[in-house]
């Protein structure tokens, strides 16, 4: 059982490499961790709410990641832009330093 949720969760994560992870990706293994954790009976519960949380936690570290890389490619296409405008700052401003009183 837990090595098919690893395998799901795995192949979950590889399909959708490009896209915004899914909330409903998030809510299925939310509700199997609190399964997992309501059932005591199970065995290999420790390992398989081990498993889960990882699981969450991995998709967590990837919302974060996709998140950041959006800003830097946001950064990366109004460099241009900004790189313009730190120029046209650098013209404007006056070229004559004041003078240090001795």
């Amino acid at each position: 059982m837990r090595l098919l949720i690893l395998f799901l969760v795995t192949l979950s994560l590889s399909l959708g490499a490009h896209a915004a992870p899914s909330t409903t990706d998030n809510d299925a293994i939310a509700q199997a961790l609190e399964q997992a954790k309501t059932n005591k009976n199970q065995p290999g519960q420790a390992e398989l709410i081990e498993t889960l949380q990882a699981a969450l936690n991995a998709l967590d570290e990837r919302a974060h990641a996709q998140q950041q890389a959006d800003e830097y490619q946001q950064v990366i296409d109004n460099f241009p832009k900004l790189s313009q405008s730190l120029r046209q700052q650098l013209a404007t401003s006056p070229t004559q330093t004041e003078k240090i009183p001795a």
